[in-house]
């Protein structure tokens, strides 16, 4: 029975059919001891190899192809590894390295290499390359900031966009933390942002202080609002809080636009009689000057063959969801070509920015390119989400001649505007306009206070609610709630009575 171990099991198997195998392995299982446990794992062995797809004999067609796949590390300073998990191939290197894979043709083969990188090939025979962005981990240095307060009279606050923040009348200093070569803003409550490259050498950020209340154009130009309020010379007035940061031109022109026409009794003068901007913003501004405008014109009319429908979105947008198969629907149903634009990343190339500027950073937005028989393009804005058969109709309202054209901002040229309107205009940053003057959040006047809206609203009566106690006629809020002056001079008396 010893000698039955030395059997070519590898020989016997090979030549006997499965049929066979099942009648003689119970036979020999008879001559061997039942603790035999090597002669059950050289037997699972067996069953295994004979199980495996074994390469094909010579003449015989292989089920695989087979390629050489490069691997291509961009920005990569130190040894990559670039592997195919799904067959276990892979290769090592700093710039690149190749390595064989295989697979059916016509499959496709996942690919990995550095942190997050993925890619595929698909098997056909032909070699090619696939190419992975290496960033290496940028290095960090820590610098002083001194943020400097120019003409400041009380106590102003420094921030950076990592969290820091200090404070200071005329000057404070903060300690920064960063990526070397990194760009970083600084805003403060002086009015304003700066910016500077976090290199490891300290230096100074420098703040014009803006006054509160009563302004000149020249002191607003330039930087973001998020609120603005006009009165015009008939007494009609608005108030904007969501259009975005806008520059407090762009703003102006809004006020000039919806102001056009509306004027004293006489007729003395007409236009814009006093503006308020709030709430400052610091982000962006894309600049676009004069002499780019006929530029992009020219290039819009190149890229355009035929009418066409832009829809401008951003990935962080709670108002985008559900508009992109609405705008596909409504492009279907006009058969017009659509683009999509993503705001953060490619609206500037795409010369949208001089026609979109003015809804600031809002989105969705919609652009509507309709040629012209003199030849040209017009372009059409329509901002806010909506649905397919709403743009439908107010592309026909385009078509019919029953929208405006939007035309393209001129940056440079509204900051001359506002300028020249400083003699007929007052302004107002973080106040409210009235009778020629601009007061201060919280100020009470003729029954009305004024507002963070950056307009006077009249006093809440008693149970309105209310924020705080400026805001009621009687002064007081409590739980808020306005109390009513009667429920005052009731207490009171009561108080007097038991002290009395």
């Amino acid at each position: 029975m010893v000698l039955i171990k030395f059997i070519n099991f590898n020989f016997l198997i090979e030549g006997m059919k499965k049929k066979s195998l099942v009648i003689v392995v119970p036979i020999l299982l008879l001559f061997l001891p039942i603790d035999s446990a090597g002669f059950f794992d050289f037997l699972t062995g067996m069953f295994a190899i004979n199980q495996e797809e074994k390469p094909p004999t010579e003449g015989e067609p292989s089920p695989y192809v087979y390629e050489q796949v490069k691997c291509v590390f961009t920005g990569s300073t130190s040894s990559q590894m670039c592997s195919a998990p799904d067959i276990q191939q892979s290769c090592q290197g700093t710039d690149s390295c190749t390595m064989t894979i295989y697979g059916t043709s016509g499959s496709q083969v996942n690919i990995k290499a550095c942190v997050g990188g993925a890619a595929y090939a698909t098997i056909d025979g032909v070699d090619e390359t696939v190419g992975f962005k290496c960033e290496q981990p940028a290095e960090k240095v820590s610098e002083q900031v001194e943020c400097v307060f120019l003409e400041s009279k009380q106590m102003q606050r420094c921030y950076s966009e990592f969290g820091q923040t200090c404070e200071g009348e005329t000057s404070c200093v903060i300690d920064i933390i960063g990526e070397k070569g990194r760009r970083t803003a600084l805003k403060s409550t002086c009015g304003g942002y700066a910016y500077i490259i976090i290199d490891g050498n300290n230096e100074n950020a420098e703040f014009k202080c803006i006054p509160r209340e009563e302004v000149a154009p020249e002191q607003i130009i330039g930087k973001g609002f998020q609120r603005a309020y006009w009165q015009c010379y008939d007494g009609a007035e608005s108030q904007v809080s969501d259009a975005g940061c806008l520059p407090s031109e762009v703003w102006h022109k809004k006020a000039e636009v919806y102001c056009d026409g509306h004027c004293y009794q006489d007729g003395s003068k007409c236009g814009v009689n006093s503006f308020s901007i709030s709430e400052e913003c610091y982000e962006a501004v894309p600049q676009v000057q004069p002499v780019e405008l006929e530029k992009v014109k020219e290039e819009m009319n190149k890229k355009l063959e035929k009418d066409a429908l832009a829809y401008v979105y951003a990935k962080d947008c709670p108002y985008c969801e559900g508009m992109e198969d609405e705008v596909d629907k409504a492009a279907k149903e006009l058969n017009i070509q659509v683009s999509k634009i993503d705001r953060d990343q490619s609206a500037s190339s795409m010369g949208i920015v001089p026609y979109s500027f003015v809804y600031g950073n809002a989105v969705p937005l919609l652009l509507f390119a309709k040629g012209e028989k003199e030849g040209g393009f017009k372009i059409y804005a329509r901002p806010g989400k909506t649905d397919a058969q709403t743009i439908i109709q107010w592309v026909k309202d385009i078509y019919a001649g029953n929208v405006k054209p939007q035309e393209p901002v001129d940056l440079e040229k509204l900051k001359e505007e506002m300028e020249e309107s400083k003699e007929e205009t007052l302004f107002c940053k973080d106040s409210c306009p009235l009778d020629g003057k601009c007061y201060p959040f919280g100020y009470r006047k003729k029954g009305m206070f004024c507002s963070d809206e950056g307009m006077f609203k009249e006093q809440l009566k008693a149970e309105e609610t209310c924020d705080n106690n400026f805001e009621c006629s009687s002064n007081v809020c409590i739980d808020s709630k306005c109390v009513s002056a009667g429920a005052i001079r009731k207490f009171f008396e009561w108080f007097k009575g038991i002290f009395g």
